[in-house]
């Protein structure tokens, strides 16, 4: 088991992931550019977010997603995704409504389980 998510490929750990992630966005963004298309930027941390809310939609156990992602309290899970649901559906439809098909639904077995933190 890897000791880190992200590395060098000589196997340091980036000093600053945050930074490195927003060059390759920077980078990203302005080749899609070049094609013309638009990448729409966001942040390392968006990827949390979007894990949690899709593991809820997909029925997972928010006490297990809580303690995976080292909330003191299952109240500070809910105050920060249970809001993002609704946006997320709405997001969701509007996207169909314009044609695209996002290539998967969301259902338990293809959420990718939870190995128990601590």
């Amino acid at each position: 088991r890897a000791q880190w998510v992200f590395w060098h490929s000589h196997g340091i750990p980036y000093a600053s992931l945050t930074n490195a992630f927003k060059d390759v966005m920077a980078r990203a963004v302005r080749d899609e550019g070049r094609k013309g298309l638009i990448l729409r930027p966001f942040r390392l941390h968006d990827l949390r977010h979007a894990f949690a809310v899709r593991w809820l939609l997909a029925g997972g156990d928010i006490y297990q997603l809580s303690r995976h992602l080292g909330h003191t309290s299952v109240k500070t899970t809910e105050a920060n995704y249970l809001s993002m649901i609704d946006e997320y559906q709405e997001r969701a439809r509007e996207f169909k409504a314009r044609g695209h098909n996002p290539g998967h639904t969301l259902t338990s077995s293809n959420v990718v389980p939870l190995v128990a933190v601590g």
